[in-house]
């Protein structure tokens, strides 16, 4: 009899170990399933991440691009405000110094059309005679004939 309870015992230990292959199997599973869907949230988590790091990234580019618009923006009013509009002969508009005396730059005119654009454009003068002046915007290429 002890030599059949030793192979009723011997085989309940055979069955567990078995069970417990199959548990810690089953359990094995579970951890892969575990860590795969870990990895998953980790790597949309990571792209989240990613994505935000770009539009912070895009943010502070704008933002320098803003201070930089705004510091162009300060620097021509004050350019702005050295300046008048003229009326040369009927209709032909300039910008002229308020006060050349005042001013290190020597006195001249700037074009309308690149002022309004907050360009400072010197027109220049091509063509002087006793009777007639011309001068050109070296910017938007247009003339402006005086006689």
């Amino acid at each position: 009899m002890s030599i059949e309870l030793t192979g009723f015992l011997s085989s309940i230990r055979t069955t567990i170990d078995v069970v417990k292959g199959f548990q810690s199997t089953y359990s094995s599973i579970q951890i892969m399933e575990a860590k795969t869907e870990l990895l998953e949230r980790l790597i949309g988590i990571q792209s989240t991440a990613l994505s935000l790091q770009q539009e912070h990234s895009a943010l502070i580019n704008e933002k320098n691009e803003l201070q930089k618009k705004f510091i162009e923006f300060d620097s021509w009013k004050e350019t702005e405000s050295s300046y008048r509009l003229i009326d040369l002969d009927k209709g032909k508009f300039v910008y002229a110094l308020k006060s050349p005396q005042l001013s290190s730059e020597p006195n001249h005119w700037l074009c309308q059309n690149c002022f309004n654009d907050r360009k400072k454009s010197i027109l220049q003068a091509i063509f002087v005679n006793d009777f007639d002046e011309m001068y050109v915007c070296n910017r938007c290429k247009s003339y402006l004939s005086l006689h």
